[in-house]
């Protein structure tokens, strides 16, 4: 402690600064004099959390220092010291709440709490950000400090220590005191729960039966649904939600859905139960002569964003972003969980506002958190079909057009971007203090509107949120960025104003810079977003990319081939990367040979006679065989006069080579060699002739990790700090396998959020586990590729399932042009412009599921086509959806 207790002194000793920027300072100098104290206590939660964090602060406070050092004049960093006491204020209290007495009433906010202790970590980095640019601003020859690693998030380690003392200490205080006995076997059953959750089981959540631990006290607010009251549950305070057993599947959908999250701006969950309403206290109160109810129990706030609206006047316009930034950073980790709300409005939305007089200032701070999870959307794009609701999901005023126009059928619509037009829709109540078109009174009518331009008053004096909120609004969904986009942008504009960049003044809404608000969205053709890049050449017969670790095979095979050698069979698993050696051994040798060819073998065995013209004609033929007779004659003929090199990849059966060309004409040949490329060595152990076996192994670990990085973060080098651990994780899942390394660094490319990469290794362990059959190594590599599939939309899914079941070399012998196949999907799906089929496409292609070769053959991996083939076989949403294997004269018609 001693070097931590030398920091606070040198700390204290900055003493000039005078007026509300040194009372500023002093209250965060005594936080952090606090929060050390609070770490000498000998039983904390989430202990290694909590030291992690103080870290941080001591290394925030030291930039401050630097700061504050050579300037009197506290004024100037105002915003930005209020903006720091309110982030050390959230590390304190936090902390604190670890180190409670009443341990076991505390450990339903700090179980699973990583995402709270992250979320103060990168609060307090924007604020070590704005100093760092101001004292840089300022003194830029002072400030030489090193800020990589400065805000490494605690490791997976640490947090599954802490929740290892948590598991302890709960399991001793159930077989001890009576008093805690009840709320330390609930947390044991709810940690079991979250881990029978996260295993994959959804409906493992088991309700409590103790509704007498249950004192309704007072009547707060009532929904469509239920009504909602403040209560008492084994010795803590709560807010319980009330509904009628009616409402079961609602109730139980909501459950499940808040019950597997934890972020701190989204409301905590208690408990659930089903009970008799007699044995609760209420009583008194009961309407009817049904006392069976469904009782949610959650944490209690102050108010509702709403209440808010109306109770207050003009606000900060800094409190007011911070509020947008907090559903926002709430839907973003929502979404990140793969949950649409499907149903964000602000009463929906509660808060807990603190104020703080300091000197003549008063420093104000509000905790948000979003709730109602009944019309949410889990594992959102799962289901392909449509379905008529029950329910109308959200407040009209607030719908997305999209939602308004096929209000029965939301199951196709991209509710990830419909809860960016809510989340806007909140905004701009916040900012009109009125409903977006109160004045409208009817879905129709208010969908006529928006499709007319109109939208809701804009800011004149902030052409930033101008901006953001024109792009959420838009017409198009694909138009509308996501949340982390959103939260990026809304942390920019926050940190302008705690620098004093931007005006401080609340925002203008009686006039807008734009007179008739017109809507250029309505314009599909403008402003589109652009299209996905694919980095990968689009050339069968060049090396798409690398090939990561076999410099052994490739000089094996060239010495190979340089030795004359007649016929040879790389061999391995689906995924490890046989093809892509045997297009690299291709382009590196044929200049050793008259001609090439590369043959994709078609596992139905296909048309023999179409495959040998193929062949003619990449060896140079200049004429067309009359029949599969002549064709394997004039194929004879060729290996007798030129050294060719053919590979057949993916051969299933011996047949496939043979009837095409026969292995005595390659063996007889003039220095021609046959390279084939197949899982199963026993296809070609009864042959006559010699065939020389490559054995294609997995990467190393080095290797594995080079090749995700490389897919994961572009040109980088190496993984961002903060995804080094897990990164390295996901590899080790991936079990060296090129395909699965490459199709999971693609699906991670455009999300590096820790918690994301979390997720999609919990979804790899999962599938590990649920992999009964050791031996079949296509189930291990489907239930790698699935995790990417599992998170595709809708779109996406139905195109990568055409792409498997249809577009296919087995069905298209020469294969499906891009543009054919763009025009088939927009003549088949109605309202989506083909710019829209494009952008879908591209999708699929940016995630390496997908890819388009020379002339714009559309083209795809045999595992995860064989993966598509087996959800469409398989599962029932998906059963009898698609057809296959019909001969290519299907698509004659198409054009």
């Amino acid at each position: 402690m001693e070097q931590h207790e030398d920091c606070i002194q040198d700390i204290g000793t900055i003493s000039n600064i005078q007026g509300i920027g040194g009372d500023l300072w002093k209250e965060c100098q005594e936080y952090v004099r606090a929060l050390e104290v609070l770490l000498k206590e000998k039983d904390i939660l989430n202990r290694n959390q909590c030291e992690n964090q103080y870290k941080k602060v001591e290394n925030v406070m030291k930039v401050f220092e630097c700061l504050l050092g050579g300037n009197s004049n506290g004024l100037e960093y105002g915003p930005l010291l209020s903006e720091l006491y309110i982030v050390l204020n959230k590390a304190y209290l936090l902390v604190k709440s670890c180190g409670e007495d009443n341990w076991c009433e505390v450990a339903i906010f700090q179980m699973k709490n990583k995402e709270t202790f992250r979320e103060v970590l990168w609060d307090l980095k924007n604020c070590c950000d704005v100093a760092s640019e101001m004292l840089v601003k300022h003194n830029p020859n002072k400030f030489e400090v090193n800020m990589s690693g400065i805000f490494d998030v605690s490791t997976c380690d640490d947090v599954e220590d802490d929740e290892k003392y948590l598991l302890k200490r709960l399991i001793l205080e159930s077989e001890e005191h009576f008093q805690k006995n009840g709320l330390a076997q609930h947390l044991l059953q709810r940690l079991k729960d979250l881990d029978c959750m996260e295993g994959g089981n959804l409906d493992a959540l088991k309700l409590s039966s103790n509704i007498k631990s249950l004192k309704i006290i007072d009547h707060i607010s009532e929904g469509a649904y239920g009504e909602v009251y403040k209560s008492n549950w084994l010795g803590i305070d709560c807010a319980v939600k009330k509904m009628d057993v009616g409402y079961d599947k609602l109730f139980m959908k909501e459950v499940g859905i808040l019950a597997s999250l934890s972020h701190p701006n989204l409301i905590k969950y208690f408990f659930a139960m089903k009970g008799n309403a007699k044995e609760s206290g209420e009583c008194w109160q009961l309407k009817t002569k049904e006392t069976r109810k469904l009782y949610l129990g959650m944490e209690l706030m102050q108010t509702s964003l709403s209440e808010m609206i109306e109770k207050n006047g003009e606000l900060s316009y800094v409190f007011l972003i911070d509020i947008m930034y907090q559903i926002a950073r709430g839907m973003c980790y929502l979404h990140d969980m793969h949950i649409a709300h499907r149903g964000l409005k602000p009463d929906n939305i509660l808060l807990n506002i603190k104020e703080k007089k300091i000197s003549n200032r008063i420093v104000q701070h509000a905790t948000v958190k979003v709730i109602d999870f009944g019309m949410s959307k889990i594992e959102v794009g799962s289901n392909p079909k449509a379905t008529n609701n029950k329910h109308v999901y959200g407040s009209a005023n607030y719908m997305a057009p999209e939602v308004l126009k096929n209000k029965s059928q939301t199951m196709t619509i991209c509710p990830f971007e419909a809860d960016v037009y809510l989340f806007v829709m909140v905004c701009c109540k916040m900012f009109f203090k009125k409903d977006p078109f109160y004045d409208a009174n009817t879905m129709k009518k208010i969908l006529e509107r928006i499709e007319n331009g109109e939208r809701p008053n804009l800011p004149s004096n902030c052409d930033e949120l101008t901006r953001l909120i024109k792009e959420c609004w838009s017409l198009n969904p694909l138009q509308r960025p996501k949340f982390v986009n959103i939260c990026e942008r809304l942390i920019v504009l926050k940190r302008k104003f705690i620098a004093r960049e931007v005006q401080k003044k609340a925002p203008c809404f009686g006039a807008s810079k734009e007179k008739s608000h017109p809507n250029i969205e309505l314009q599909p053709q403008l402003d589109r977003l652009p299209l996905i890049s694919f980095r990968s050449k689009y050339m069968v017969d060049e090396v798409e990319e690398e090939v990561f670790g076999r410099t052994q095979h490739l000089a094996q095979i060239r010495e190979l081939c340089a030795s004359n050698m007649k016929a040879l069979c790389l061999v391995g698993m689906g995924g490890i990367g046989k093809t892509t050696i045997a297009k690299a051994t291709l382009n590196s040798v044929k200049h050793m040979y008259d001609a090439s060819c590369f043959v994709e073998c078609i596992e139905s065995g296909g048309d023999c006679y179409k495959m040998c013209c193929n062949i003619l004609e990449q060896l140079e033929g200049e004429k067309m065989p009359k029949d599969l007779k002549d064709a394997q004659e004039m194929l004879k003929s060729v290996l007798t006069k030129k050294k060719v090199i053919l590979v057949f990849d993916n051969v299933k059966n011996k047949r496939q080579v043979e009837d095409v060309v026969s292995m005595d004409d390659i063996f007889a040949s003039n220095g021609s060699t046959l390279i084939m490329t197949t899982r199963d060595w026993k296809i070609m152990e009864h042959c006559d002739t010699k065939i020389c076996m490559v054995n294609v192994e997995e990467l190393d670990e080095e290797t594995s990790l080079r090749l995700f990085v490389t897919y994961s973060c572009g040109f980088q080098d190496k993984l961002p700090h903060e995804l080094v651990e897990v990164g390295k994780k996901i590899v080790k899942a991936c079990n060296g396998l090129p395909l699965s390394l490459k199709v999971m660094g693609a699906f991670l490319r455009e999300k590096k959020r820790l918690r994301y990469w979390e997720r999609a290794l919990q979804r790899l362990k999962r599938g590990r586990e649920l992999d009964r059959d050791e031996e079949n190594s296509d189930h291990k590599i489907w239930n790698i590729l699935r995790v990417s599939f599992d998170n595709l939309k809708v779109e996406e899914k139905n195109m990568f399932l055409d792409i498997c079941c249809f577009f296919c070399n087995d069905v298209c012998s020469q294969g499906m042009l891009k543009e054919r196949a763009i025009r088939v999907w927009t003549r088949n799906k109605e309202m989506i412009y083909e710019e829209d089929i494009e952008y879908i496409l591209n999708t699929l292609m940016h995630q390496s599921l997908v890819k388009v070769y020379k002339y714009g053959i559309i083209r795809m991996h045999d595992q995860p086509q064989d993966m598509g083939r087996n959800i469409v076989e398989m599962e029932m949403e998906y059963k009898d959806t698609r057809m296959w294997n019909m001969n290519v004269e299907t698509f004659h018609g198409i054009s």
